[in-house]
């Protein structure tokens, strides 16, 4: 009886093939996007600061001070309220309860005096394009984002000597 002849690189290529499936398998599910179980995390509402205009040097760092505070307490901003800290250093004022940034905004052709009141934002002052306004701290974020403003500077209380 005559023996059928198999090609002896057979069993190899099988071999390969099988750890070729299982590597690609194991790289596949490593490239994937990876989910976080922890429902803390999942659950913390996250405020990100972004100013859609330019700011003085002492805004930015307001806004850094804020979103570290806010981050440390794992609170969103409309629960935010300034640490002594904060409120000390940055002049932030107490308006019926509530806290406020005072600076001056330089508007550009866009600007809607209707954007500063829906998000609470008191006016004041105005000459041209610049204006004095009051922003509640819980929409500062609103603020932020608001396309009609050009440039924003933190007013700053006068020093006696």
């Amino acid at each position: 009886m005559k023996e059928k002849s198999r090609p002896k690189h057979k069993g190899k290529i099988y071999l390969l093939m099988t750890i070729s499936l299982a590597l690609s398998a194991t790289n596949y599910s490593c490239s994937g996007t990876k989910r976080t179980n922890n429902k803390t995390e999942m659950n913390q509402a996250t405020t990100v600061l972004t100013a859609n205009f330019d700011v003085s040097a002492k805004t930015r760092q307001l806004i850094k001070d804020i979103q570290d505070e806010i981050s440390l307490q794992k609170i969103s901003i409309s629960n935010y309220v300034p640490s002594k800290n904060i409120i000390d250093r940055y002049d932030i004022i107490q308006i019926e309860k509530l806290y406020h940034i005072s600076g001056m905004i330089m508007t550009n052709e866009t600007f809607n005096i209707s954007s500063l009141n829906e998000i609470g934002a008191k006016t004041g002052a105005q000459s041209g394009k610049f204006t004095t306004v009051q922003i509640p701290i819980n929409s500062f974020d609103l603020f932020l984002k608001n396309q009609g403003i050009a440039y924003f500077e933190l007013t700053e209380k006068v020093k006696t000597n």
